[in-house]
């Protein structure tokens, strides 16, 4: 039955199917981990401060950044010798084990500090797994494709990682419309990741079947090449503010729950509504970024972000409710989901074709390891110490600064070396 699926669907959509479900079901997996932090924080991590049980909790959060690295390094030389699918498909099965893990053990409470032990284990996995994956399956996304789907097929990667993301906040809404607060804290949390395991059989049998590649031509060093490397730095820069941004968005369940006092339900359903509205934006973003040029696109929305981060803090921390959450929320993903498009077409264009794969997933995980996945744990243990609860303001005005300037810098010379490179 596949088999005629594979006939009727063009290969560049088939490829981008497998990359873009399994990319999905990857992140998905590996994120939800930061909306259930106060309940994990709980149940594995138990304290009379809640603080000091969630700050425990995303540390092990940050665990799973640092075994990031070490995935895209291995399975970038992977994928050179086994090809995209193989590769995909055992960074698959390795998410599949790590989430059964956190489904499976029991707390703190019953088998003692072998229970954060195995979490650790389990998140060390979901990293080493993630940094593997998110190299190819872009690279799978972006290579191959005519100029007809390029920017559809370039939104694919951050796109469905806020769907992702919508995902797993939506079902932590319902269940905390469902379940009261005990249920919730001590198994309802529970759930997001069993039913995430019940569908990695789905996305293995997608990924699996992926055509397998064409070979790359062999390309002569060019300058065009050497431009690629290059950019590998300025990416690392703005990856690596973004990143920070990322996860004070990420941080928003936490940061309502815990430092705010505000109801779960709130959290989730705020959070929620962001996350549409990124993903909307992101759909926006396409048309944009096919009639403004990408230096005014840059320019505005980066400005409306920067402007915009503390106004909407200080609505949040000083009128806390449903309403500044929503506003929140919508600062915080809207703008960045506008600029999507622009951003990942002026990343992944500047890097060499021949080795993408490689680059990019280095460069991305050790950007994301170094800075995004110590964000949430330093923010909490922050607020905790000075007591202020604008310090997610703070932090992500800096971060949204400094990559503005890196992406105006990157658009900058990029410009200026594409057009040296064709003359």
């Amino acid at each position: 039955m596949f088999d005629r699926v594979k006939n009727i669907v063009p290969y560049h959509q088939h490829q981008a199917l497998g990359a873009s479900i399994g990319n999905f079901l990857e992140f998905y997996n590996f994120i939800i981990y930061a909306f259930f932090a106060p309940m994990i924080g709980e149940v594995f991590f138990s304290a009379h401060n809640p603080m000091v049980s969630l700050i425990c909790a995303l540390l092990t959060f940050s665990a799973g950044y640092i075994a990031r690295p070490l995935g895209s390094i291995y399975f970038g030389f992977y994928v050179e010798k086994h090809g995209s699918a193989a590769t995909l498909s055992l960074t698959f099965i390795l998410m599949g084990i790590s989430s059964l893990f956190l489904v499976l053990t029991p707390g703190v409470n019953t088998i003692g500090y072998v229970a954060p032990i195995l979490v650790v284990v389990a998140r060390v996995v979901q990293g080493f797994s993630e940094g593997g994956d998110v190299g190819p399956s872009t690279d799978l996304l972006f290579s191959q494709i005519g100029k007809r789907y390029r920017s559809a097929y370039i939104i694919m990667q951050p796109a469905t990682q806020y769907i992702a993301s919508f995902c797993g906040v939506f079902v932590g809404l319902i269940l905390s419309l469902i379940l009261s607060k005990e249920s919730l804290y001590s198994w309802g949390w529970r759930i997001p990741f069993a039913m995430g395991i019940l569908i990695v059989p789905v996305g293995f049998w997608i990924r699996s079947s992926i055509p397998q590649e064409i070979p790359l031509k062999k390309v002569k060093k060019s300058q065009k090449r050497k431009v690629g490397s290059f950019f590998a730095i300025n990416m690392f820069v703005y990856v690596a503010s973004g990143s920070v941004l990322t996860y004070i968005r990420t941080f928003g369940v936490s940061y309502a729950v815990n430092v705010l006092g505000l109801p779960t339900t709130v959290a989730m359903a705020a959070m929620s509504i962001g996350l549409l509205l990124g993903i909307m934006g992101m759909l926006i973003s396409m048309k944009i970024h096919a009639k403004i040029p990408a230096k005014k696109i840059l320019l505005s929305l980066n400005l409306i972000q920067v402007l915009s981060l503390y106004p909407a803090y200080y609505y949040a921390t000083h009128l806390s409710g449903i309403i500044s959450q929503i506003v929140l929320n919508t600062v915080l993903f809207l703008p960045a989901g506008l600029m999507a498009t622009t951003v990942w077409s002026l990343i992944l264009e500047s890097l060499p074709k021949e080795n993408r794969s490689l680059v990019y997933g280095i460069t991305y995980t050790l950007a994301v390891c170094l800075f995004g996945g110590v964000t949430q744990p330093i923010v909490a243990w922050l607020i905790a110490h000075t007591g202020s609860v604008m310090i997610p303001a703070y932090v992500g005005t800096g971060a949204s600064i400094i990559g503005s300037l890196s992406l105006l810098h990157l658009n900058f010379k990029y410009s200026n070396a594409k057009n040296s490179v064709m003359l």
